[in-house]
């Protein structure tokens, strides 16, 4: 990620631009995940952390200390 601070006006439509993605494209990658979550189970949510979002996990359990911080937030 780029971080802007107190940019030139004339970069704006190119920093607010977002990729775009094609339906179909975006359907499979879907369907792929779904079919490896029903497949694999936890074993694809932790690979799939990993991939998407660069995160190795091992406990996929959500602590009482991490729900009370999210509900403080």
């Amino acid at each position: 990620m780029k971080i802007y601070q107190n940019p030139d006006i004339s970069l704006t439509e190119k920093i607010l631009k977002r990729p775009s993605l094609k339906a179909q494209d975006l359907r499979s990658t879907v369907r792929m995940v779904l079919d490896q979550v029903r497949t694999n189970g936890d074993k694809a949510l932790k690979n799939f952390t990993e991939k998407f979002d660069g995160v190795t996990i091992t406990d996929l359990k959500v602590t009482e200390e991490e729900i009370n911080a999210a509900k403080n937030q």
